[in-house]
C-alpha cells in the first residue's frame, strides 16, 4: 500500500492538487528537469542524495564474532547475514549492499540492528521523510549506475552522494509519511511476531517427529 501511494503521487503525479483532485490527471502543469531527464510538476526539483540524507558505512564485524542465537539481526552485503550480541543501529534505517554480487540491493533494516562496513547507511537528515518515502525513492533512483569495480562490485560514498533524486515540496512529503507510517510500524510487528512463531516452530518440531510431544 505504501508503494501504491507513493506510486500515484511521485510517480504518476496525482498527488491531491489544491482542490484535492488528482494533480497530472487534472491538468496539473508539468516542467522538464534536465537532471531527472523528465517532465516534473511545476515547483518540484531535484536533489543529490547527499543532501538529504547521511551516508555512512558502520564498523565490521567478522563472522567468527557472529553467532546463531545472537539476540540482534546483522545486515552485511547480503541483506541479513547472522546475528550478533550487540547492535549499533537501535532504529530501522536503510542499508544498501555496497560490496559483491548483490551489491546496491536495498534493505530495510529492522530496528535494534548490527549494520557492517558492507553495507551503506542511508539515514535522512530531515526526519520528516519516512523510511518508505526514501526506500521508494532509491527504488526509482537508479542507484546501480553508480555501482563501479569489475573484480569486486562496490559502492562508495563519493559515488552514491551525487545521486539525483527527485525533491517534491516537503509538506506532500510529510503527507504522505503520516499516511503510512501506521502501515510500517504494523509491518515491524508483524515480522517480529513471524520471528516468534519460527522459533517456537524449530523448539516443537523435533519434539513431535520423535514423539516426545503429540497433538490431540
Amino acid at each position: 500500500m505504501a508503494k501504491t501511494l507513493y506510486d500515484y503521487w511521485f510517480v504518476q503525479f496525482d498527488f491531491p492538487d489544491a482542490n484535492g483532485k488528482p494533480y497530472k490527471t487534472s491538468g496539473g502543469k508539468m516542467v522538464y528537469n534536465a537532471e531527472l531527464k523528465r517532465d516534473v510538476p511545476e515547483g518540484w526539483n531535484s536533489s543529490d542524495l547527499g543532501s538529504i540524507a547521511e551516508l555512512y558505512q558502520p564498523r565490521t564485524i567478522s563472522e567468527k564474532q557472529m553467532s546463531d542465537d545472537g539476540k540482534y539481526l546483522v545486515y552485511g552485503a547480503n541483506g541479513i547475514v547472522g546475528r550478533y550480541e550487540s547492535y549499533n543501529h537501535e532504529h530501522s534505517v536503510i542499508a544498501i549492499t555496497c560490496r559483491g554480487n548483490s551489491c546496491g540491493e536495498i534493505n530495510i533494516t529492522r530496528p535494534f540492528s548490527w549494520i557492517t562496513g558492507n553495507a551503506m547507511v542511508v539515514n535522512p537528515i530531515d526526519k520528516a521523510f519516512s523510511i518508505d518515502y526514501l526506500f521508494n525513492t532509491l527504488k526509482r533512483s537508479a542507484v546501480n549506475k553508480v555501482i563501479t569495480g569489475s573484480a569486486q562490485p562496490q559502492i562508495t560514498r563519493t559515488n552514491l552522494s551525487p545521486l539525483k533524486v527527485i525533491s517534491p515540496p516537503a509538506i506532500l512529503i510529510s503527507n504522505y509519511s503520516a499516511i503510512v507510517s501506521s502501515g510500517f510500524v504494523k509491518r515491524l510487528a508483524i515480522l517480529e511476531e513471524i520471528e516468534t512463531l519460527d522459533k517456537l516452530r524449530d523448539w516443537l518440531l523435533p519434539m513431535l517427529m520423535n514423539g516426545q510431544v503429540k497433538v490431540k
